[in-house]
This record gives C-alpha cells, structure tokens and sequence, in this order.
C-alpha cells in the first residue's frame, strides 16, 4: 500500500479554488453537450472545455475532483452495471459524516485510480487473509474448549500433552 503523504495546509485554499473551478468548467461543458444533445463522455467533456474555454482539462482531473465527478456521473449515459457498484458507495457514504466523509472520498477517489486488477488481487488477498483468521479464531476456540475441559474434570493430564 501506498505510504500517506502530508499535504501542506497551507496549500489547501489553493487547491479548493482550483477543484472549484474545474468543477464549474465541467458542468459548463456537460451543459453545452446536453443542449448540443451530444453523449456526455469524459472525452467529449474534455473536448468541449477546450473548446469554449481555451483551457485543457484530462479525464484524471475530472475523477479526482468528487463535484466534478458527480456531475459527470449525474449527466452520462446509465450503464447497468456501474448502478449497482454506486448503490455500494452510496450507502456507504451515507453513513459518514464531516472529516470521516471527506477520507473516504478521497480514498474511494484514490482506488478508481487504481487499474482493476490490482484492486482484484487485493481483494482476493483480503478474503484470504480473512480466512486464515478464521481458522486461527477456530483453533483459539478448540483450544479454550480444551482447556476449560480439562480445568473442569481435573484432566491435568490433557494439559501436559498439549505443551
């Protein structure tokens, strides 16, 4: 996993006004497409920015920014499997609050980042894990079954062969 990086706080208006701006130059652009009744597309929005703009905006900057996203999320074309992945979001989020929020924006905004396979090995790294701790949790139990077995008859003997 990536190491955390400190962000300069001092830097953080800085950065606001920019995130504001392209949000604005994005809905514009989504905008201009509807009434133009072209499909919205993270390249046709690219496209129509630098077209009534004069100023280059990539498909990575509308991802990482989450109002412009949203909006481009809100404007495009639905897709049937993407409804089911941001119902999961959407009730994640909808239970968090203030700076809690805030991370997890911008950690969900890190893993769309992220090319899907590494997030399938992770995945898949995670359900193993969570597989040996259960089978560790298994033998912890047995175990104080056991003991508590022996504590109870006065099987001391159980007790030295186990060790």
């Amino acid at each position: 996993m990536r190491q955390e990086r400190k962000r300069p706080i001092w830097l953080e208006p800085y950065w606001q006004t920019k995130r504001e701006a392209t949000a604005i130059r994005i809905n514009a652009a989504i905008s201009s497409l509807q009434e133009k009744r072209i499909k919205v597309s993270l390249s046709a929005i690219c496209e129509e920015v630098k077209t009534t703009t004069g100023s280059s905006v990539s498909p990575n900057s509308i991802k990482r920014n989450p109002d412009a996203y949203r909006a481009y999320l809100e404007a495009r074309p639905q897709m049937h499997t993407r409804s089911a992945a941001s119902t999961g979001l959407k009730s994640l989020m909808a239970n968090l609050q203030g700076t809690h929020r805030a991370a997890m924006q911008a950690r969900i905004a890190r893993l769309r980042r992220e090319c899907k396979d590494s997030l399938i090995a992770r995945l898949i790294a995670i359900e193993w894990r969570g597989a040996e701790q259960e089978l560790i949790e298994q033998r912890l139990r047995d175990q104080i079954i056991t003991l508590s077995l022996a504590d109870n008859h006065g099987g001391d003997h159980l007790l030295r062969n186990q060790s």
